[in-house]
């Protein structure tokens, strides 16, 4: 098991850090937010997104919403395509279930404690 301490806000070094001591024999690749491992992409994001909607949403198993992303979650499934939202400990953002995907599950960490993703 893979325990990523999102909580405490890692800087990309970190996490490459976490990744690299503690995985053998994976394929794990951190960039600009997306995280793969093996066959899983997860997708954190920050304060940015693009400023146009793109024609069709990136496909991904998991977005990690933290308290870097400062817009709102329906905002992000305009670009993004996912069944899995994961609300960190440190993230402030209102969740309204109604406004998201009918499909998605989703795990507050702030009321559920740890997710855990099965990779």
């Amino acid at each position: 098991m893979l325990h990523i301490p999102f909580y405490q806000q890692p800087a990309e070094n970190k996490l490459k850090e976490i990744f690299n001591s503690k995985i053998v024999g994976n394929v794990a690749t951190i960039q600009d937010g997306f995280i793969q491992m093996d066959s899983k992409l997860f997708f954190i994001p920050g304060n940015w997104l693009p400023r146009k909607t793109p024609l069709s949403k990136i496909k991904v198993d998991g977005l990690i919403v933290t308290s870097r992303f400062r817009n709102k979650l329906p905002t992000l499934f305009k670009y993004f395509d996912s069944d899995l939202l994961i609300i960190d400990l440190s993230s402030r953002t209102k969740v309204d279930a109604g406004k998201l995907p009918v499909s998605l599950q989703i795990w507050d960490c702030r009321k559920q404690g740890a997710a855990q993703v099965e990779i």
